[in-house]
């Protein structure tokens, strides 16, 4: 996804964990969007959103998932989340994207 998103324009920055992701945008990266597998080693996806929503309110959370719609929405907890279900059309990711970035 990296090689795609960088050859449509895009500069994306991958991390290892959502620790090394939180630890960037302290030191001062500001991303647009940020795209977030829910299910992460250590802190959940779920969890890196909030907590990038505190650091940055202006970055735009894209949650990616293998979830079962249902499984998901209990998690979600009526929480309104842009996601997208693996595997991601990537159309459809660029498509999301390209809204908001003309809405910044």
């Amino acid at each position: 996804m990296t090689s795609l998103l960088a050859h449509c324009g895009y500069h994306p920055e991958p991390f290892e964990t959502a620790e090394d992701a939180l630890q960037a945008v302290r030191l001062g990266a500001h991303p647009c969007i940020a795209l977030v597998d829910l299910d992460l080693p250590g802190m959940n996806g779920l969890d890196l959103i909030s907590q990038l929503e505190g650091l940055d309110p202006s970055i735009f959370p894209i949650l990616i998932t293998a979830t079962d719609q249902d499984i998901l929405a209990a998690r979600l907890h009526n929480r309104p989340v842009a996601y997208l279900r693996k595997p991601v059309n990537f159309d459809v990711l660029l498509t999301l994207m390209r809204e908001q970035h003309h809405r910044n």
